[in-house]
């Protein structure tokens, strides 16, 4: 899956990834899974919004030349959140260390947010997220995630409970910032990464 090519390998420092400086770096080889471009990538795609407990926000995926936009407008009047998701294979996830996204952020925080088989002893499902680091506001950015800093919630409660890579079924974008207003992010490209010895 993971081709060692050299566009594939990405070099960037610790800093990039924490906001911590300490002069170490990381290298990723990085495989594309989704192609905006195309009738099947946004067929899996939906939006859940703060409506499904009565909240007043809304937003959704859109599609424009071959990009996905995730925007909308959310109401602390309520829940306050917006979300995005797609369906995809457990293993597309089950050896990666990071995801790479390439985005244009409207300055506001967003989240990479996951599901996974896990439930809780009522049965109810764990989501697990994480926030995307700030880029410059309207420039084309790419941002690199780790996904050992992902956490563990039930309806915006944390829970200690570890993040299961192997058993993703679904992934996306998630907005609570608690601000009432316009979003918008744009996502050009979104990869899954491993992480590569430097020599």
């Amino acid at each position: 899956m993971y081709k060692q090519i050299l566009v594939g390998l990405m070099v960037i420092s610790s800093a990039s990834v924490s906001g911590e400086t300490t002069g170490q770096q990381e290298a990723y080889l990085c495989q594309p899974i989704a192609d905006f471009s195309t009738a099947s990538e946004t067929d899996r795609w939906s939006a859940q919004n703060d409506d499904v407990m009565g909240g007043r926000s809304r937003g959704g995926p859109g599609f424009e030349n071959g990009h996905l936009v995730f925007s909308g407008y959310t109401n602390m009047d309520g829940g306050g959140f917006s979300s995005i998701r797609a369906r995809h294979a457990r293993d597309a996830f089950a050896q990666a260390d990071a995801v790479r996204l390439t985005l244009k952020s409207d300055g506001r925080d967003y989240q990479l947010s996951f599901r996974t088989g896990q439930r809780d002893g009522w049965q109810r499902r764990y989501a697990f997220r994480t926030t995307i680091p700030a880029s410059p506001v309207g420039e084309w950015s790419t941002i690199v995630v780790p996904l050992d800093q992902m956490s563990a919630s039930i309806w915006g409660r944390k829970k200690n409970v570890d993040f299961d890579k192997t058993r993703v079924s679904e992934y996306g974008l998630f907005i609570y910032d608690g601000i009432t207003g316009p979003f918008s992010l744009a996502v050009k490209s979104l990869e899954v990464c491993r992480k590569a010895t430097v020599i």
